[in-house]
């Protein structure tokens, strides 16, 4: 029997959650027959999809047993998912949806499983749910819903529940993140430098939530010289054509880029538009037409700067192409209607500004820039 048949079936007999857990337990154990395994999918940064049974993690890789006994150590900063076999639909919907940028979603969609879905679940699974469960609920609250202090409550207790959970660069930058959002960014600051003591994509990643942490405190010079550390940050050799070095460098690489749009609203900020027209335009020339995780806050960044040096026709192109065509990141999204409206008003187009900010607060009505709107 096929493994992925043998939860359904359980599940449209009624039974207890439970057993689904019991039932790929003893799968796993059957000797001589490792298809009947328990199938973990595990996907890397470049598409790459790879299936097993993960066995352990640590702050720094998880070690997947793939068949035939083979254990595959992979780095925390090549993953962009991992999905347990046997776990709740919601779970894996929860996952997309945070993925996706829409964790107040995904918080709804984890509330939707029964509370005893998870009776005799392996501990990886508890950990994940309980990840996904402080993720969607952190990150929902710098996004204006829920509260800070609750949030953080969620993931500092992850943190110290789960110390070496493969989740846990991820956790201290989301902490980091809520303390610098109450205005402790001493102690934000301590969690960047938890995450900086990883590998060097956690670096980049942690002197670039330094830097946007000053930015919003308004400290351009400061945050210019966060985000030009991030820039600084070695990237590891892809040498010799191994697939492992190359996504090692391509995710530091990656984040490198994020950290170069951060330096153009530094630039901004200190008045130095046409240095970010010309830093975003760099970033923007080599990105891949298909990135828009990268494009959506690019564009975004563009717009700023060029209206900032009195171009709003300029301004309004970037806007509108984060609206017409970057426009699958919620935030980026949201912040592009915003500008939209703000400037189609002052081009004496009012008709034109009515409909971004009717979009922004039917589309995104949560989002702080919604709320700004009015």
């Amino acid at each position: 029997m096929p493994t992925t048949s043998l939860p359904t079936k359980i599940s449209r007999a009624g039974q207890a959650p439970q057993l689904r857990w019991i039932a790929l337990a003893v799968l796993a154990l059957l000797a001589g027959s490792p298809s009947a395994r328990a199938v973990d999918v595990v996907r890397v940064i470049g598409g790459t999809r790879l299936s097993g049974t993960v066995i352990s993690g640590s702050p720094n890789s998880i070690d997947l047993e793939q068949r035939g006994g083979d254990i595959a150590s992979i780095p925390v900063e090549q993953i962009e998912a991992v999905q347990f076999d046997g776990e709740p639909r919601e779970m894996t919907d929860a996952r997309n949806l945070l993925a996706r940028g829409r964790p107040v979603d995904a918080a709804a969609e984890l509330e939707k499983i029964e509370p005893n879905a998870f009776d005799g679940a392996p501990p990886l699974v508890l950990e994940e749910r309980d990840y996904l469960v402080a993720a969607s609920k952190a990150i929902s609250a710098l996004q204006g819903v829920g509260e800070i202090k609750e949030a953080g409550g969620l993931a500092a207790g992850f943190l110290k529940k789960y110390p070496r959970s493969f989740h846990t660069y991820r956790m201290e930058e989301i902490t980091g993140d809520l303390l610098a959002a109450i205005g402790n960014t001493k102690a934000a600051a301590a969690y960047y430098g938890k995450l900086a003591e990883g590998p060097a994509a956690m670096k980049v990643r942690a002197a670039s939530a330094e830097g946007r942490m000053l930015l919003a405190a308004g400290d351009f010079n400061g945050a210019a010289a966060a985000f030009g550390k991030a820039r600084g940050v070695p990237s590891p050799p892809a040498a010799g054509g191994d697939e492992a070095a190359q996504n090692a460098a391509e995710v530091v690489d990656a984040q490198k880029r994020m950290a170069s749009v951060g330096l153009a609203r530094a630039q901004v900020g200190l008045g130095k538009q046409d240095e970010a027209v010309a830093t975003i335009n760099q970033v923007i020339d080599a990105a891949s037409p298909e990135d828009h995780d990268l494009l959506g806050p690019a564009y975004n960044a563009l717009g700023e700067a060029e209206a900032a040096r009195g171009k709003i026709p300029d301004a309004l192109i970037a806007y509108l192409t984060v609206d017409l065509v970057y426009n699958s990141n919620p935030q980026a999204h949201a912040e592009a209607l915003a500008n939209l409206a703000e400037l189609w008003e002052k081009s004496k187009q009012p008709e034109r500004s009515r409909q971004a900010r009717a979009m922004l607060k039917s589309s995104y009505p949560t989002s702080r820039w919604a709320k700004q709107a009015g």
